[in-house]
């Protein structure tokens, strides 16, 4: 790899960018329940959302006076958007080598990976934001022995359905649309007595996310397989990061230009790709990406948190 030119060395990477967002980490759930939102400002006041969004009003006009009007959400809580940065590095050994084989782009490879280690951080604070009990405002069960998903007493369709009420009591209508479930429980629930039951005539083998889907009765059903390793040689293992939950969540659909009624968003300025710089010390391209971020719980209401869900 040749040094920048003058063009090369602008500050944000557009072809790098691109290449980086054009990378999507599979088994990550954080967009699926605090999708993105665009700021422009690493600072504010996040809009929530109460009653208001809900309450039925009076619109008929008579001719002359003025149109009934009101305002939706509220300006609650200050967020700042958090600074995450990484840098990739590519020593010239290994970029070199991998020119000799056709169709790798180790430059390409180093910004996806890059992407992949700033979300995997990310999804370490969603999930810990997402199943902590004291942001759903009661909204909240914890599932006891005998009565889990896996055991022959578990009632799973009647907990989500029991759950879905409570986000419809909460919201004015709205009803749960997507549910997240950690790897463990969509691993082990599929083979409970009550979804083998209703699937068994439909399904051969274990029922599939379409079977669940209808099973419960949600538009998206999402499985959070993410796990970290302490350390790069994962000598204790893999610890997933969704553990033993299910989150049954009403989440604004489609893109989100700005705040509507959902459980949560994430405030971001996008991730961007910076132009990469040698050091010679270490033989290295080093590769520069930042991301600036927040995640913020709106409307606590929206979502219901299961716990202990399997054995």
């Amino acid at each position: 790899m040749s040094r920048n030119s003058t063009s090369q060395a602008r500050v944000i990477n557009p072809v790098l960018t691109r290449a980086a967002r054009g990378f999507e980490p599979t088994g990550l759930a954080w967009r699926s329940l605090l999708p993105p939102v665009p700021v422009t400002e690493r600072g504010g006041t996040r809009i929530e959302f109460d009653a208001s969004s809900f309450v039925a009003r009076e619109t008929l006009r008579a001719p002359g006076s003025k149109a009934a009007r009101g305002e939706f959400g509220y300006a609650g809580q200050p967020y700042a958007l958090q600074p995450h940065s990484f840098d990739g590095q590519l020593p010239i050994e290994n970029d070199e080598e991998a020119m000799r084989v056709p169709g790798i782009n180790m430059q390409t490879i180093t910004v996806q990976n890059t992407r992949q280690i700033l979300e995997l951080g990310y999804e370490r604070e969603a999930a810990a934001l997402c199943t902590n009990a004291s942001n759903y405002g009661g909204n909240t069960l914890a599932l006891t022995s005998g009565n889990r998903w896996d055991e022959a007493n578990g009632t799973p369709g009647p907990d989500v359905a029991a759950a879905n009420e409570a986000i419809r009591q909460a919201t004015g209508g709205k009803e749960g649309n997507t549910l997240v479930l950690g790897g463990k429980v969509f691993n082990q629930c599929r083979w409970g007595d009550h979804i083998a039951e209703r699937t068994k005539y439909v399904q051969r083998g274990a029922p599939s996310l379409d079977d669940l889907r209808s099973y419960f009765n949600v538009q998206n059903i999402v499985v959070a397989r993410s796990a970290e390793a302490a350390d790069e040689a994962a000598t204790g293992g893999f610890t997933d990061l969704w553990d033993n939950v299910a989150i049954l969540a009403y989440v604004a659909q489609g893109t989100i230009a700005r705040p509507l009624p959902s459980f949560g968003y994430t405030y971001e300025i996008p991730m961007i790709a910076r132009s990469p710089y040698y050091e010679d010390d270490v033989r290295s391209w080093l590769f520069p990406m930042d991301w600036h971020r927040s995640a913020e719980i709106v409307g606590p209401g929206a979502g219901f948190l299961l716990t202990n869900v399997v054995t």
